[in-house]
Order: structure tokens, then sequence, then C-alpha cells
């Protein structure tokens, strides 16, 4: 029996529960009598607290592998897994949660996202399981085309060439385009290339989310959009860069300190439209029908895995 026909029948089980308690709904018209009210509500918290009771008990009935399991598919069919992690990768990954993490969590889910999650499971486990071998290798390859060798195994930055502050090399560089502002996407490109120059990328940068980073790499655009990369290294990643995209509005000197780039909001939809036309992404994997939309910033932004080499100095 393969793992997809063994975890069917305890969900199955567990569905069984959930949707019970789904159709638990106070069977009263709008009253002015408040005693009934109250009274009814408490009647159908009980009968939900019942059916949460059952499926807990029914969880640890199953034992904790098997808990785990269940628990590993509904983030398997609910999520976007990536092509290079199976079922069984993420069954290790979810080793670090308890007992009680898991059962606390799958009976917080409500039936329909739950059986909605599973039967995506099913659907796509035995491609997606089939195709994980190659996709690992893939993996590897592009791994190895960013790693350094001997003493070069991560990016070392480099010691600045100048001994101009940061604040001086803002100065001259605005003095020498002699503006204060431009909405002109190929002059903003320039003043952040002299930037650069100027400051061997050794310049800190931070966004209204909660990035930020200090080592900017490269910069390039098209006619509409604004393309930084900074670098990201450690002992424990290869290197490479991340790079953020402003649909730009203009960019404007803060005399003296550095500059503010101002860019345009673009919908999901555009954002799909530009990459497919200008990027020419079609990798299933790193396509833009999985950008994936910030929800812990007020700053809403998108993002979006690459799949290129490194530019400037890498």
């Amino acid at each position: 029996m393969n793992i997809i026909k063994k975890t069917d029948q305890k969900i199955q089980e567990l569905l069984v529960i959930k949707e019970q308690e789904s159709n638990i709904l106070p069977e009263f018209q709008y009253s002015i009598n408040v005693a009934l009210l109250f009274e009814l509500v408490d009647k159908e918290r009980e009968k939900s607290d019942k059916c949460k009771k059952e499926q807990k008990n029914l969880l640890y009935s199953y034992g904790e592998e098997i808990v785990r399991e269940i628990y590993t598919f509904y983030y398997y069919g609910g999520e976007e897994v990536y092509p290079s992690t199976s079922f069984y990768d993420m069954v290790k990954r979810n080793r670090q949660m308890s007992m009680e993490q898991m059962v606390k969590k799958i009976l917080g889910v409500a039936f329909r996202p739950f059986r909605d999650a599973w039967e995506s499971a099913k659907e796509k486990f035995e491609e997606h399981e089939k195709n994980v071998p190659q996709e690992k290798e893939n993996l590897e390859k592009r791994e190895r085309a960013y790693e350094k060798k001997g003493n070069h195994s991560h990016f070392k930055f480099e010691k600045r060439h100048t001994t101009k502050s940061t604040r001086e090399a803002f100065l001259e560089v605005q003095q020498s385009f002699n503006l204060s502002k431009t909405d002109d996407i190929k002059i903003a490109k320039e003043i952040i290339e002299n930037i650069i120059k100027e400051t061997n990328g050794r310049v800190v940068v931070d966004f209204l989310g909660a990035g930020s980073c200090d080592h900017l790499d490269y910069v390039e655009c098209d006619d509409k959009i604004l393309k930084i990369y900074w670098k990201y290294s450690s002992e424990n990643h290869f290197p490479h860069n991340i790079r953020i995209d402003i649909a730009l509005d203009r960019l404007e000197f803060i005399e003296g300190l550095g500059i503010v780039l101002k860019g345009y909001y673009r919908s999901k939809k555009e954002l799909k439209k530009y990459y497919f036309n200008k990027e020419k992404i079609l990798n299933k994997a790193y396509s833009p029908a999985h950008i994936g939309e910030s929800k812990d910033s007020s700053f809403r932004h998108y993002t979006l895995q690459f799949d290129k080499k490194q530019r400037g100095v890498s």
C-alpha cells in the first residue's frame, strides 16, 4: 500500500469529523431575548469543542509518525512546493515539530481548506515525486556554477579604494550630474552606477519593508524597470545576487546623505505580463505564476526567484 492510499484512509476519517464541525451553525433567528441567544451560542460551542476533542483523540491514536505525514501533506498540497523538494524531504524537515504543535495546527484548519489541500496533494504527488531526482541534479548544477574554490569559496567584499566618506561620494555624484531629482530612468541608472563606482558598492540600502543590504553590486534598466542587484554571501551559502525591481517614478537626492528611489505600484497581472515578455522566464519553477506577495508589511511588494548568473563583480 503506497503512502497516498495509506494516508487517505486516515485523512478521510479526520475529514468526516471536520465536516461535522463545519456544519455546526446556530439555529436561531435574530431575537431580542439575549439570554436565549447566549444559551444557543454556548450549545453550539459545546458541539464544536466535542468535534475538536474527537479529532484530537483520533490523531493521537494514529501516532506521531502518521500525524507528521498528515501535517506534511497539508502543506504539500496547500503550498507551492519547490521542484527539488520531495514529500519525504518535507517530512524530515518537520521532525522538529512536536506532536502537540502538529495536532494544534491540524485542529485549527477548517474542513474545506484541509480537504482541498489533500485533494491537491493527491493530484500532484506522483508526477512531482517522479521529477524530484532530476530537479535536485539541476539545482546542484546551478549551485556548482556559483561556487568558488579554496579561499574564494564565498564573496569577499573589496576594500574601498578611496578615503572619501560615503557622504562625500554622494555629494560628488550629485554635483557631477548637477540635479536634485530626475524621472529619467536612464539617468537614474547612471547615477547609481557612479555611486557604486565611488563607494565600491559599500553603501547601505534600506527598504520600506523589512529588508536592507550593505553591498550594491550592479544596476541595469529597460524603458520601464530599474533593476538593482546587491550581493549576498556567507560561509554557508553560495554567493549570489538578490535583485529589487522598481517601476521608477523618480530618483531624488537628499543632499549629502543619499538618494531616494520612488516607484509605482504594479499588480500581479502586470508583473506576469512584463516578466514573460521582457525577462522571458519560461521555467515553471521560476515563472511569474508563482509570484509571492508580502503579507507581513504595510509596504506591499512581491517576490520572484530568478535562475540567472551573477552580475558585476561576481
